[in-house]
């Protein structure tokens, strides 16, 4: 059982301070374990708030952080997604769906998605997988869990609070 926690404070690096991003344990290529860091909304001195797909990882070993600079086609800029890690190596980041907006105050602006991007950590490349089967409606602030060989996506949406399922196809 859980009786004590001991907090301990780790600074972000410079310019990383946002909201809505999401961030799951991953393992490096050497195993080092990884905290992962997913896009997110912020807001820079004398700047509206706007979201990006900026990937961070803080080495829980060697307490440090590195911003994650990758190759492929990055998702959009968005926050209020998920994400969780994947793959018998614990190396592969799944992320779907979130908003995506130029925070400028009008809803018009904050739109859903119901894509999928992959990234693979060693290489630290992105990918879309193929996907079929009826895709769950787009939504952000969700939750996405992995059981066994299914992601989980549940709750949030455009106040559509009923559960979706999707199945990975590997």
């Amino acid at each position: 059982s859980l009786e004590c926690l001991e907090w301990r404070v780790e600074p972000a690096p410079q310019g990383w301070a946002r909201f809505g991003h999401t961030c799951d344990l991953a393992h490096a290529a050497d195993g080092r374990p990884l905290f992962v860091v997913v896009g997110g909304a912020c807001k820079e001195p004398d700047a509206p708030l706007h979201a990006d797909s900026r990937v961070g990882a803080y080495d829980l070993e060697r307490r440090s952080w590195r911003e994650v600079h990758t190759a492929g086609a990055a998702p959009s800029p968005r926050y209020r997604h998920a994400a969780c890690v994947i793959g018998d190596g614990l190396d592969t980041l799944v992320v779907w769906g979130g908003y995506t907006l130029a925070l400028d105050g009008s809803s018009a602006n904050s739109l859903s998605t119901a894509d999928v991007h992959l990234l693979h950590l060693p290489s630290a490349t992105w990918s879309s997988p193929r996907c079929t089967g009826a895709p769950p409606s787009r939504r952000g602030g969700h939750s996405l869990t992995k059981v066994g060989r299914k992601l989980i996506i549940y709750g949030g949406g455009q106040l559509n609070l009923s559960p979706a399922r999707m199945v990975w196809a590997e």
